[in-house]
């Protein structure tokens, strides 16, 4: 590994092996095993685990980001809790960070490298992008894989935050209290004059502290929001765009597709439903 090229999170180049969004049964596991990638799972809900011989179990509740390295040995799986009958939720990335090249192999190195556990807690840009690669590898776009290193790179990006930022540099009170508002309410007409009748603030302030804090606007938070549940709404419950349109707050449909189109860079049409079971 001694001359092996060192990426920084900047000049990562991911390639995109597998990637999904799942439902997991209680008790479901992984390993013992190894695997020649990495691997990143976010945990979405349920109580996963990950086990590496003599060392402490990691338990990851959701919010949870696992980074596996290549080649460890190691089981993961989610608890079988008792009268438990409630899946958990996960999304799985295997890639290597440079193209044609393997990390196992000593082609390159990582710097920083990445912790094995990262918590991004309800971020929802991250948990947007895992859902949105995991669509993409799904689809059958003309340009899926450049989608997907794009997607992934945003990932990888985002998580590189978590590991380089000082402890301190957290969302603010205020602001915290502003995005758990609009996650009960994002199906709602909300303005930012309703923002600032609510916080008590003026709208221009608003917009300023939220993209500074959050690095995007309330308007665009909530868009990100509604298009996350109307994917969900589509590929997992089989509803039509005009019903997931509807539900999700926008005035109808064709609007619908271009602000998914804008966000997920491509059409909700192209969205693969899962089957029923």
């Amino acid at each position: 590994m001694y001359n092996s090229k060192i990426l920084t999170p900047e000049s990562v180049i991911p390639e995109i092996r597998h990637a999904n969004y799942m439902d997991v049964k209680p008790g479901t596991f992984w390993g013992p095993r190894r695997i020649g990638d990495f691997e990143l799972i976010l945990i979405v809900s349920g109580a996963f685990y990950y086990d590496v011989p003599q060392k402490n179990r990691l338990l990851l509740p959701p919010g949870n980001v696992l980074c596996i390295p290549p080649d460890e040995l190691h089981t993961f799986g989610i608890e079988k809790t008792d009268g438990g009958k409630k899946n958990g939720t996960m999304s799985c990335i295997h890639l290597e960070l440079m193209k044609n090249k393997s990390f196992l192999n000593g082609d390159y190195r990582l710097d920083p490298a990445p912790p094995y556990v990262t918590d991004i807690g309800q971020n929802h840009m991250l948990h947007e992008l895992f859902r949105k690669l995991s669509a993409t590898h799904d689809s059958y776009s003309r340009y899926r894989s450049g989608l997907e290193e794009v997607c992934a790179k945003e990932i990888w990006l985002r998580l590189a935050e978590y590991w380089t930022s000082d402890k301190n540099v957290r969302l603010s009170i205020r602001i915290k209290g502003i995005i758990s508002f609009l996650e009960e309410n994002y199906a709602e007409n909300i303005s930012r004059r309703d923002l600032s009748r609510k916080f008590n603030l003026a709208p221009e302030y608003i917009n300023h502290i939220f993209r500074k804090e959050t690095g995007t606007t309330p308007t665009d938070f909530i868009h990100s929001l509604r298009i996350r549940e109307g994917c969900r709404l589509i590929q997992e419950d089989g509803m039509s765009i005009k019903e997931a349109a509807h539900l999700t707050g926008f005035c109808d449909e064709f609007y619908f597709s271009r602000i998914f189109k804008r966000i997920m860079k491509f059409p909700p049409s192209h969205i693969c439903i899962r089957p029923r079971r």
